[in-house]
């Protein structure tokens, strides 16, 4: 029985018309196969806009065309510079996105009451830290650095 299939498949293979619609199936095929990993190469979510939408944020872009920056914001109007979220140096309870000095303040987080720097929205200045915003020195200052709210030393 074996043998009479394989003569069957045989002469499907004879039969030009069925050997041309064969080929041209797994040309199809293999073209379906290298779309796919070429989109896949090209076009892949970037890690930075997953994690972003993943912890329920929305991923967008500011800045000049030439110089555009990811931000990601999360429903309660916290705001991430996409790759300090992705580092975990950012979270949507502790944000700390700016675009000037202006943007960022010490003191308090709103949420925790700990000692914090950060974006202002989320800062209570009323409730200070000396020793964590100003240093036990007094040498420490709030600047936006690279879109991050951080404590710099001010005699550098």
């Amino acid at each position: 029985m074996l043998k009479m299939n394989m003569k069957n498949i045989l002469s499907l293979f004879k039969n030009k018309l069925f050997l041309i619609l064969f080929v041209i199936g797994v040309l199809i095929l293999l073209s379906l196969v290298v779309y796919y990993k070429f989109f896949y190469i090209c076009c892949a979510v970037p890690p930075t806009t997953k994690k972003c939408e993943e912890g329920g944020g929305k991923l967008e872009y500011i800045g000049a065309s030439d110089s555009k920056t990811g931000v990601c914001i999360f429903t309660n109007g916290a705001k991430c510079e996409e790759w300090a979220y992705y580092r975990g140096e950012c979270s949507p309870s502790n944000p700390n996105f700016c675009i000037s000095d202006e943007d960022c303040a010490c003191g308090t987080n709103v949420s925790t009451g700990d000692c914090f720097v950060g974006s202002k929205e989320f800062v209570n200045i009323a409730k200070q830290c000396p020793d964590f915003c100003t240093g036990i020195a007094g040498h420490l200052e709030t600047k936006c650095v690279n879109h991050q709210c951080k404590l710099v030393n001010k005699l550098q």
